[in-house]
């Protein structure tokens, strides 16, 4: 998947500006002001669009880890692992959002997308292992569209709930 996509996508789902992502950002150690993100936000055809680097993706993903579950005390901020595949994304994102086995089939699900318990748990297999399914570009933007989904829903719960 191409990493300006999946900052989008990441965006959206967290419900943040350029300002907020860059906030979140600082989180892996690196900075990048909101300007440098929101060119990296941009599609290949708009006027100020800047390639996302696959360590600046991958420094966001670790970033969305400390932001939502919090950095382990007296740990050193951890280093983003290079390639980053459709499957470290998955897996990244699986973390970040504590989400169970029953969380990930709920998710597809919700998108029309029936994954067997043995197909989820390849996904998350090294590659060396025998079983190891790859994350198609598919497969992945389904499940970053069902976590934006709800997010998005519950802010507006969240929302209606305090008026």
């Amino acid at each position: 998947m191409n990493h300006n996509e999946l900052m989008r996508n990441l965006r959206r789902a967290l419900a943040v500006n350029e300002h907020g992502l860059a906030e979140i950002y600082a989180l892996s150690g690196d900075r990048m002001d909101a300007e440098g993100l929101k060119n990296r936000l941009k599609q290949s055809n708009e006027s100020g669009y800047v390639e996302c680097e696959e360590i600046t993706a991958a420094r966001l993903l670790e970033a969305l880890i400390i932001h939502l579950r919090g950095a382990k005390e007296g740990a050193p901020t951890p280093q983003p692992q290079l390639p980053l595949s459709n499957n470290h994304v998955l897996k990244k994102l699986r973390i970040a959002y504590d989400l169970k086995d029953e969380d990930m089939h709920r998710l597809f699900a919700a998108e029309g997308t029936e994954l067997g318990k043995q197909q989820l748990k390849s996904l998350f297999r090294k590659e060396d292992n025998k079983n190891y399914l790859p994350c198609s570009d598919k497969l992945l933007r389904i499940f970053l569209k069902s976590l934006v989904n709800e997010a998005r829903a519950q802010q507006t719960g969240s929302e209606h709930n305090r008026t």
